[in-house]
């Protein structure tokens, strides 16, 4: 077959390939429209979010299980040459819990919560999980609570990564949420249960004065505060040598002493 033969197909041979070009070009347009709108940059900001997250639990989980094979009586001297350190992978998991993510999943947590009304779901102490693998210093044990906050995961799907990351969206929304649902997150509404309401100064002043006066309380922040009231330098000074903390709140003192604070108000 010669040259000019093929001639005539070359015609329809361009067409088909500017068929295919234009075909990608628009693919392209489209696809490039998709990732710059903010409802998939929001989800894949959740979905990577979370993939570290995960990858430091699979780290920690991995060194745990080194640790675990090491001589007990050197694995936990940090100058040991095979020391297992988590200190890489609990940063990851302390940057997830301060990140607007997390925000994201504190909303869609309490609105799970919400729906869920009185069962009793393992996620639902997501945070509380996190935050004692941060203060565990364990090695094996931090693996465990790790393979335990891992498997949270498991059953979520990709309608979860989209309503988590509608929160991250919108985080006025997202905080409105957090707050509405207060009620619905048993950890943060047992906690804001629990805050001890402000007590007035002459109040508070009259109480110090009967935990020393009359219950003879051998407490540096309460001497710390009855030398301030009473204006006596050498109490502040001996309170302070006692290790006063000079941070202390009153809601603090009357919450230590709360038995006594109920007799006192009894009074």
């Amino acid at each position: 077959m010669k040259i000019t033969d093929l001639l005539p197909f070359v015609p329809a041979v361009s067409f088909t390939v500017a068929l295919v070009a234009l075909g990608n070009s628009i693919l392209a347009f489209r696809l490039s429209r998709r990732v710059s709108t903010s409802d998939f940059q929001a989800t894949q900001k959740v979905k990577l979010d979370t993939a570290a997250l995960i990858a430091a639990l699979r780290g920690i989980m991995v060194k745990g299980a080194v640790y675990s094979q090491q001589d007990s009586t050197l694995r936990k001297k940090k100058d040991y040459g095979r020391y297992v350190d988590l200190t890489a992978e609990k940063k990851v998991v302390q940057d997830f819990l301060c990140s607007p993510t997390a925000i994201a999943y504190h909303s869609y947590l309490s609105y799970k919560s919400e729906k869920a009304s009185e069962s009793g779901e393992e996620w639902r102490t997501f945070f509380l999980q996190a935050a004692e693998l941060l203060c565990e210093d364990n090695q094996f044990v931090a693996a465990k609570r790790a393979a335990r906050l891992e498997k949270l995961f498991h059953p979520i799907e990709a309608d979860d990564f989209i309503g988590i990351s509608r929160y991250l969206q919108d985080l006025s929304a997202a905080l409105k949420r957090l707050f509405d649902n207060i009620p619905h997150d048993t950890l943060i509404a047992a906690l804001m249960a629990t805050s001890e309401p402000e007590v007035q100064q002459d109040v508070f002043r009259e109480f110090v004065i009967f935990l020393k006066e009359k219950k003879m309380i051998k407490d540096p922040d309460v001497d710390l505060f009855y030398g301030l009231f009473l204006n006596d330098k050498a109490i502040l000074d001996n309170a302070v040598s006692r290790g006063a903390n000079l941070q202390a709140d009153p809601s603090e003192i009357t919450a230590r002493h709360k038995q006594l604070f109920d007799e006192f108000r009894t009074q």
